[in-house]
């Protein structure tokens, strides 16, 4: 219900911008790149330019009083992230991996600061709150599976943590620099990282699971996903339960950098134009 009624307040934001009195209403998108960071994320540079994905996105705001804006958008992207490319040994041989679609709609309030009187360019910034889905999958003997039907640390089983939702909020803090193009035509280069809510946007957070009601709820293929050393370490004696699997001590994140334009009109001009045409009779 909560989710709900972030989207109605949102969707109604959106359709409500383009006839508000606010004086500038700015409509842009563009390419985003994203990465994330979590229990499978790579820890150093050079790794994680491997996980980094391309997306898109588009936005819609409006100006409430000098600098500050009102601003709703929707992005899409994809989140990875595999302990192969790990340069830690134990996070090698855990070999976990997850690759997930998020799609996410945000309010946001933004604030612009122009170097000039022309704001022919300046910086932003913002702080708001979005709702995103996820659905973290891997590959398992050329298979794709989704994980969290799999309940691999035991969620929702007799015994183990309570199911986690493939729905989140997270808070986004932006960042960015805009720079004037053409008439009322603007590039823009923006950092946004989200802070979420869930420790769960790769499937890894807490302990491994006892494997016999594992296997007894949900199969082999449960504890197939949810232990993948013996992959690579055939000698490994696997688990009875309880052995750390991930750090849930602290929550995912992720990130985007977007590169895109934005189109400026003023609303007051807008209406005054069309209302200004001249429709002639037809002729017979």
């Amino acid at each position: 219900m909560r989710y709900s009624s972030i989207g109605i307040f949102c969707i109604f934001n959106i359709l409500m911008l383009p006839i508000c009195i606010a004086q500038n209403i700015y409509v842009g998108g563009g390419l985003l790149m994203s990465t994330y960071f979590g229990d499978l994320s790579p820890n150093s540079l050079k790794s994680s330019s491997t996980e980094i994905h391309p997306g898109f996105g588009f936005y819609i705001s409006k100006k409430i009083f000098t600098p500050f804006y009102i601003q709703v958008e929707y992005e899409h992207c994809k989140l990875t992230g595999n302990d192969a490319k790990s340069n830690n040994e134990g996070r090698r041989l855990r070999n976990l991996s997850f690759e997930s679609p998020l799609s996410l709609l945000a309010v946001s309030g933004k604030i612009q600061l122009k170097f000039n009187r022309n704001n022919t360019c300046g910086l932003s910034g913002g702080l708001g709150y979005a709702v995103f889905k996820f659905d973290p999958r891997t590959t398992l003997n050329g298979k794709k599976y989704s994980l969290k039907y799999y309940s691999t640390e035991g969620q929702g089983l007799p015994g183990g943590p309570p199911p986690y939702k493939l729905i989140q909020g997270a808070i986004p803090v932006t960042g960015g620099i805009y720079i004037k193009i053409a008439n009322n035509l603007y590039t823009e280069f923006q950092i946004t990282q989200f802070f979420t809510n869930t420790d769960y946007l790769d499937d890894v957070s807490g302990l491994y699971f006892n494997p016999d009601v594992l296997i007894q709820y949900k199969g082999q293929i449960a504890y197939d996903l949810s232990y993948r050393t013996q992959e690579i370490l055939p000698s490994a004696p696997g688990y009875s339960g309880g052995e750390p699997r991930g750090n849930p001590k602290q929550k995912d994140q992720f990130l985007f950098m977007k590169l895109g334009f934005a189109w400026s009109f003023d609303a007051k001009n807008f209406s005054r134009k069309i209302s200004r045409k001249k429709v002639n009779c037809p002729s017979f």
